[in-house]
């Protein structure tokens, strides 16, 4: 199989300062069928136990985002800490992955998700900050993170884990030594899996 990748464009010169706040930042389009209800059960919650998490929490989401995402956010009471900004263009998109604390990735949660991979994932690995998905456990999205030591997968139901994930980040965030150290991503350039399209093409001759 080969599988989505990035391209050069995802590069930028311009000096990017890491977000002051928390920031768990989403960008692109978020369907009903990928509405992180379990994220926002978990935020509630610790808000309401942590008065420094709740002052210090962002949620950015760039891009479509679903009526029902926004209708869950204020369900949960988190209205103040999100940030709906809308679509953007693709250069303001990769300034927004790269300046986030941390980077949320959703999987939906429909039949055959373990082969799912979302072509934002290959710019996130780019961004090279920390990854939080919330998906299957076991798949190809899990191979990548653990190939690339991006991040981690949470199951779409265990509010323990996630829970326990997203305060190990905060943690991090709070000592300044909130940061990624990914291997293996140059595989994923468009260059470099045409080069193996091009290899299986002749292979066939």
């Amino acid at each position: 199989m080969i599988t989505n990748g990035f391209d050069d464009e995802v590069s930028t010169r311009n000096i990017i300062r890491l977000d002051k706040k928390f920031t768990i930042s989403y960008i692109g389009l978020l369907p009903k069928q990928s509405n992180p209800k379990v994220l926002f059960r978990v935020l509630k919650k610790l808000c309401s136990q942590n008065e420094n998490f709740k002052r210090d929490l962002k949620l950015n989401f760039i891009g479509d985002i679903s009526d029902e995402v926004k209708t869950e956010v204020g369900n949960n009471n988190l209205l103040e800490n999100v940030n709906f900004v809308g679509y953007v263009n693709h250069f303001e998109a990769i300034e927004y992955q790269k300046k986030a604390q941390v980077l949320l990735l959703l999987i939906p949660n429909i039949e055959k998700s373990k082969g799912i991979l979302t072509g934002k994932l290959f710019e996130y690995l780019t961004a090279k900050r920390p990854i939080l998905a919330i998906g299957p456990k076991e798949g190809d999205l899990s191979e990548i993170l653990k190939e690339t030591n991006a991040g981690c997968v949470v199951d779409f139901s265990n509010e323990k884990e996630l829970s326990s994930e997203i305060l190990k980040l905060y943690l991090q965030y709070n000592e300044g030594s909130l940061e990624v150290n990914s291997k293996n991503i140059e595989k994923y350039h468009r260059k470099e899996l045409t080069k193996k399209l091009a290899s299986i093409i002749k292979s066939l001759h």
